[in-house]
């Protein structure tokens, strides 16, 4: 079994919600993912600049996390 960080939680916890919130008040699935994808991005692009360390299983555990809230207002709207 493989051990999963807890900043990986916290990528994917917070993107899901950020997609929920924003797909659930511009009630627009679509862009409830792109919000949680931007984040996501734009705190690995801020790690960058900032001399942070960069992990791309940072933005996937952001992905997944964007397409569970996806998945979440999608059920919950049908």
């Amino acid at each position: 079994m493989v051990a999963v960080g807890a900043d990986k939680i916290l990528h994917f916890i917070l993107a899901a919600m950020i997609a929920l919130a924003v797909g659930g008040v511009t009630e627009s699935s679509t862009l409830g993912l792109v919000a949680g994808l931007i984040a996501g991005a734009g705190k690995e692009i801020l790690n960058a600049l900032t001399g942070g360390t960069v992990e791309l299983l940072d933005f996937m555990a952001t992905l997944i996390g964007a397409v569970l809230g996806l998945a979440m207002l999608l059920l919950v709207r049908f």
